[in-house]
């Protein structure tokens, strides 16, 4: 899939373009008995498992949710998604908790580098409460602050995130090793039926993840 259009280059070449490094790393770093995929088939579940189970059901509508709180300038409630987001993933299996904590390292990492941009309140709000430990950076929360920041297409930045993750999945397996036209084939394949779920959860206005239910962040309380 081609880079976002305007994009940034923390955007363009970053946003899950680290998921060889977290699927070669975060095992061991969870002590998680746990191996990449080593076939196509192995390769298939492993994809499938994660477009349905992570991908669709949580980080795109936290995602949403982030990037749309930035765009309104809701900082507490950017801090607030990032806390709940932080207590549901701990429901998850301990392959996706183990993933999804790694992740937390590279939104910290994106974060860092949004300093510059502290003029935005939605931002300096979010970089003080990861400062301060009152909230993680996941990278999820982190990628939605940067789409509502650099006012970025929702539809095309959901879409890339989900080709780059994806995509840095496979080539941390033994099937990097294959023809680039394999590999094309198999990651074809494994984002094969995202655009209309995609199009259902746009359909909903304000939808947040189905981990929010019940801790609905209000929209009252503008950034400070």
């Amino acid at each position: 899939m081609e880079a976002l259009a305007g994009s940034p280059g923390i955007i363009a070449h970053e946003v899950g373009g680290e998921a060889s490094w977290l699927l070669a790393d975060w095992p061991a770093q969870a002590g998680v008995d746990w191996t990449p995929p080593a076939n196509e088939g192995e390769w298939r579940a492993f994809s499938k498992s994660y477009r349905d189970e992570l991908l669709v059901a949580h980080e795109w509508p936290t995602i949403l949710e982030a990037q749309r709180l930035t765009v309104r300038g809701y900082g507490r409630e950017l801090v607030a998604l990032d806390q709940s987001w932080g207590r549901k993933q701990r429901s998850l299996t301990p392959v996706w908790r183990a993933l999804t904590a790694a992740g937390s390292r590279l939104g910290q990492q994106r974060l860092h580098r949004l300093r510059p941009l502290q003029d935005d309140r939605s931002v300096r709000r979010y970089v003080a409460a990861v400062e301060a430990a009152e909230a993680t950076g996941w990278h999820t929360v982190v990628f939605g602050l940067l789409l509502g920041v650099h006012s970025l297409p929702l539809r095309q930045g959901l879409m890339h995130y989900a080709h780059r993750s994806m995509d840095g999945f496979l080539q941390g397996t033994p099937l990097a090793g294959l023809e680039a036209p394999a590999r094309a084939a198999l990651l074809a394949e494994a984002t094969a039926g995202l655009v209309p779920r995609l199009n259902e959860l746009l359909l909903t206005e304000a939808m947040p993840s189905a981990w929010l239910a019940g801790e609905r962040i209000s929209g009252e309380t503008r950034a400070t």
